[in-house]
C-alpha cells in the first residue's frame, strides 16, 4: 500500500495508533473515550481513503456498507414519520465507519508495522485494554457495594453494577463479550505465552465474570453462557454452575434477590409487550419498516391499539432480529443476516486460531441480541464494530492472531 508521500503514510499511522489507544482504554470503560475513538479512526480511515483499491476489502464490510444503505433508504422513505431525521441518518455513520475502518487498520498492522513491532503493538494494545476494563470492573463493584464509584468520583445506582458507564444492561452486555473473549484467549493461551501472566489473565476473568454477575443482566449472562459453549461445552457447565452458586448465596444473603434480580416479573411483561408491539410493527410496513430508530415511537401506540402487554411502556424492541424488522423491514433485516453469514465465513478463511478467538465473541453478540438491542445501542455498537474490524484486518499477522 502506497501514500504519495511518507508524511501522509505517517500521519494516517499515527492517527490510527491514537485510535487504537482510546479504544482499549474506552472500550469497557468510557463512552466518551469509544465516541473519540470513533471520530479519530474516522479521520484516519479519510486519510487513507484513497488506498482503498489497494485493500482486499472483504465482502463482509460490503455487506455492512448495504445495510447501512437501506438503513438510509427506510429513513428517507419515512421521512414524515420522524420527530428527528437526521439523528438517525447521522447514527448510521456507525456502521460505515466499521467497514471503511478496515482501510486505515490494514495498512498501519498489515504495511506501516514491521512483524516484530507488530507484536508489541498488539501485546501492549491487549494488556491496556485487560488493565482498563478491570479497573473499571472493580471501580463498578465497589459502587453496587457501596454507592459510590472511585473512578466516577460519583454516587450511584447500588441496585446494578455498571461499571464506569452507568448504564447497567449497556456495561453487562459488553463485559459479557469481552470476558468470553478472555476465556477464549486463556482456552489457547500456550500461543501468546509471552503476553500475560496465567495468573493475571485468569483473575481479569474471574473480575469480568463477577461484575457481569453484579449488573444483573440476564439477557448478558445468558449470551456469555453461549460463549462459553462455543469454547467448549465444559467450560459453560463450569459457568452455569458457578453462576447458579451465585444466585443462590445472593438469595441466601438477600431474600429479595431472586424475585428482585431473577424473575423481575415487570420486565418481563415489558419485553414480552416489546417483542410482540415489534412484530405488528413489521407487519404493518413490511419493506423498510418505520425508519432506521423510529419504532421507538410508535411502540406504545401500536400495543395499545392491539392490547398487548404493559403498552405504556415505550422503548425499542429489546431484540435486535425485531428492531431490524420492526425499523428497516425485511430488506434490513436480510442485510443483517448477510453479514452475520459472511463474517462468520471471512473468520472460517482465517487461521485456527484467529477464528477460535473471535467466533465464540460472534455467537455472544447473537444471543444478547435475541434479548437486547445491542445493534443500534452507541456503546455496544462502537466495540462491536472495532471487534469486527480488527477481526477481518488480522488475518495476515504472522504473530499473536494467525496461525496461517
Amino acid at each position: 500500500m502506497e501514500f504519495p508521500t511518507k508524511a501522509e503514510a505517517k500521519l494516517s499511522a499515527k492517527t490510527t495508533g491514537l485510535a487504537l489507544f482510546l479504544l482499549a482504554v474506552g472500550a469497557l470503560t468510557s463512552i466518551s473515550l469509544l465516541s473519540a475513538f470513533q471520530a479519530v479512526i474516522a479521520v484516519a480511515a479519510g486519510l487513507s481513503f484513497f488506498q482503498i483499491r489497494r485493500v482486499r476489502i472483504p465482502t463482509s464490510a460490503w455487506v455492512l456498507v448495504a445495510l447501512a444503505f437501506v438503513m438510509g433508504l427506510s429513513v428517507f422513505f419515512n421521512f414524515s414519520l420522524y420527530e428527528r431525521p437526521w439523528k438517525a441518518f447521522f447514527k448510521i455513520r456507525y456502521y460505515l465507519v466499521g467497514a471503511l475502518s478496515i482501510v486505515p487498520l490494514s495498512f498501519y498492522f498489515n504495511e506501516y508495522l514491521s512483524r516484530e513491532k507488530r507484536e508489541v503493538v498488539l501485546r501492549r494494545l491487549f494488556q491496556l485494554l485487560v488493565l482498563a476494563a478491570n479497573l473499571g470492573a472493580v471501580s463498578g463493584m465497589i459502587g453496587y457495594w457501596t454507592g459510590f464509584n472511585p473512578l466516577r468520583l460519583a454516587q450511584v445506582d447500588t441496585h446494578r453494577n455498571a461499571g464506569t458507564f452507568g448504564l447497567s444492561i449497556t456495561y453487562g452486555h459488553s463485559i459479557a463479550w469481552f470476558s468470553v473473549f478472555l476465556i477464549s484467549f486463556w482456552f489457547h493461551r500456550k500461543q501468546w505465552s509471552k503476553w500475560f501472566p496465567d495468573w493475571y489473565l485468569a483473575v481479569s476473568i474471574v473480575v469480568s465474570a463477577i461484575s457481569l454477575f453484579t449488573s444483573h443482566t440476564r439477557g448478558a449472562i445468558l449470551a456469555w453462557l453461549a460463549g462459553c459453549l462455543a469454547i467448549h461445552r465444559k467450560i459453560a457447565l463450569v459457568g452455569l454452575v458457578l453462576f447458579v452458586l451465585g444466585s443462590v448465596g445472593a438469595a441466601l444473603i438477600n431474600k429479595d434477590f431472586v424475585p428482585n434480580q431473577v424473575i423481575r416479573d415487570g420486565s418481563n411483561a415489558e419485553r414480552l409487550g416489546c417483542w410482540m408491539g415489534a412484530w405488528q410493527a413489521f407487519k404493518n410496513k413490511p419493506v423498510l419498516g418505520y425508519g432506521f430508530l423510529n419504532y421507538d415511537p410508535y411502540s406504545t401506540e401500536i400495543k395499545k391499539e392491539h392490547q398487548f402487554p404493559r403498552p405504556d411502556f415505550q422503548g425499542n424492541a429489546h431484540s435486535d432480529l425485531l428492531e431490524l424488522l420492526a425499523s428497516t423491514g425485511v430488506f434490513g433485516f436480510f442485510f443483517f443476516i448477510l453479514w452475520i453469514v459472511t463474517w462468520s465465513r471471512d473468520l472460517a478463511l482465517r487461521g485456527k486460531l484467529t477464528r477460535a478467538l473471535v467466533m465464540p465473541f460472534v455467537v455472544a453478540f447473537l444471543i444478547s441480541g435475541l434479548t437486547q438491542v445491542t445493534f443500534t445501542t452507541s456503546e455496544n455498537l462502537i466495540f462491536l464494530m472495532a471487534v469486527y474490524a480488527l477481526s477481518v484486518v488480522l488475518e495476515n499477522c504472522q504473530n499473536g492472531f494467525s496461525d496461517k
